[in-house]
């Protein structure tokens, strides 16, 4: 008898403290109702059709005839192999640093000068 006692006043106990449940139906304790969604719908859809002008022509437009040769162009026109546009960037004069950081023995960043650096080396 003293369990059934003690498990009733757990579970009235427990339940008090629900209220994450309050908005759907009520406490544990109260019968709620659930609100169930609402029949009609929340907005309406419509159709609209809408028309340009008559004269309008787009800026990009190009005859049949005008395209195809712009595409044969396209096409004939010489793509650089891997090889040539490695050569290239070989050839290309490279950007040198205006100022390099570097750690010294105590961790601090210290700004170097490159440029007295290449002339204390010659």
């Amino acid at each position: 008898m003293k369990h059934l006692i003690g498990i009733a006043a757990m579970i009235c106990l427990f339940s008090l403290p629900a209220h994450a449940q309050a908005s759907i139906g009520g406490g544990a304790l109260n019968a709620g109702s659930i609100h169930a969604l609402p029949t009609y719908p929340l907005l309406s859809n419509s159709i609209t059709y809408s028309a340009g002008s008559s004269d309008f022509t787009p800026s990009t437009f190009m005859s049949y005839d005008r395209a195809l040769a712009a595409g044969f162009a396209a096409l004939a026109e010489h793509n650089k192999t891997l090889g040539e546009v490695a050569k290239e960037s070989r050839e290309r004069a490279k950007t040198k640093a205006k100022m390099v950081v570097e750690q010294d023995a105590d961790g601090n960043m210290v700004v170097v000068n490159p440029q007295s650096d290449s002339a204390a080396s010659k």
